[in-house]
């Protein structure tokens, strides 16, 4: 969660749409991340691969924007 919100607030460039794009990230975390990645990880009811899915994808996704926004910010550095 720190990882997507540090990138979303580096990208957007004011205030105002930044809580404009994280509001609608942090509802559908709340209402998917909640029910299945903590109440019901270790329910019989959900497909094995579900959980562990839903956690990678959130990792790869998290490194993914931290890597394409250390390019942005070496091709910005001047002394680089």
């Amino acid at each position: 969660m720190v990882l997507i919100s540090l990138s979303v607030s580096h990208i957007v460039p004011s205030y105002i749409s930044l809580i404009g794009v994280q509001v609608p990230i942090i509802f559908g975390l709340l209402a998917f991340g909640i029910r299945y990645l903590l109440n019901w990880i270790t329910s019989f009811y959900l497909p094995q691969w579900l959980v562990p899915l839903c956690y990678s994808f959130f990792l790869v996704a998290s490194i993914t924007l931290i890597m394409l926004l250390w390019k942005q910010e070496k091709k910005k550095d001047i002394m680089l």
